[in-house]
């Protein structure tokens, strides 16, 4: 029997929950006929309220798993796994790993006011990666770049709630300050926070352009996969698994309304949610 050939192994995408679906959903779109392992450690959400050893450690176990299933390229889902885990992944492994980093470039280029704000997590406004995507690209032109976050809006988000009551009031706390700093974009830096943009125009109404970290991932993964010639060039639409875990209720919850997926969901094992489903055609 021919071996099968790797570029028609799947991409593996590595998250703390469910904030990474938006990134699956950008390469869906743009790559049809690949298939996907979507690792979703909602258990553990989220992970920026944790420790860089717990992060490493919990980052670590998931990758194994994913290498189990023959990924042939690893993308982390946030710029909190990317900040704690990048480097000891890529020290490890041998396939590519796509990191998703803050764009703070694209931000300051379009910003009008010189004020652009990064919605984010603690790990990534306290961590390196930010400090030094500031320095290189908003201070030599002279933008201020005001990180904020609140622990609670991950964990809201795992739960499903992408417009309630309560999070409209930890918006207006959390984005208000930059509202009235003069931020002109705001840069999404969690993907969880991509689900959030309904509720903040609605909020804030024409105050922000969104600056997406998912979409930016997106075109970066086609351009590797490119260059590597991993790309699967011919087939139908590819497939795509899910393994989550934790609650597996809030999981089937989120791959349905996230996703808009009313793929029929399987529950495989106490601790594991397996969802095997066709990837959605290209609108």
């Amino acid at each position: 029997m021919d071996p099968v050939p790797q570029n028609s192994y799947p991409i593996g995408i590595l998250d703390s929950g469910v904030g990474g679906l938006s990134i699956l959903r950008a390469l869906q779109q743009g790559l049809p006929r690949e298939s996907f392992v979507y690792f979703g450690d909602s258990q553990n959400a989220p992970y920026g309220a944790r420790s860089e050893v717990e992060i490493l450690r919990l980052i670590q176990h998931a990758a194994a798993l994913l290498l189990q299933r023959q990924i042939k390229l690893l993308v982390l889902g946030s710029s909190t796994i990317t900040t704690v885990a990048l480097t000891d992944l890529r020290s490890r492994l041998t396939l590519p790993i796509i990191g998703t980093n803050p764009a703070v470039d694209l931000a300051v280029d379009a910003t009008l006011s010189n004020v652009v704000g990064v919605l984010c997590t603690r790990a990534t406004a306290n961590g390196k990666l930010l400090d030094d995507l500031v320095a290189r690209f908003a201070i030599p032109k002279g933008v201020r770049v005001l990180p904020t976050w609140h622990n609670d809006l991950v964990p809201m988000l795992e739960r499903g709630e992408t417009d309630t009551p309560a999070l409209r009031a930890i918006l207006r706390e959390t984005l208000g300050p930059l509202v009235m700093a003069g931020a002109d974009q705001l840069v999404l830096a969690s993907t969880h926070f991509t689900w959030l943009k309904p509720a903040i125009r609605a909020e804030f109404g024409d105050a922000f352009g969104f600056v997406d970290s998912a979409e930016t991932v997106a075109v970066e993964v086609a351009n590797i996969l490119r260059c590597e010639g991993l790309s699967v060039s011919t087939g139908q639409g590819g497939s795509t698994t899910y393994l989550f875990t934790g609650n597996l209720g809030f999981a089937r919850a989120a791959v349905a309304a996230l996703l808009n997926s009313d793929s029929a969901l399987e529950a495989t094992e106490a601790q594991n949610l397996v969802i095997q489903s066709p990837s959605p055609s290209t609108p």
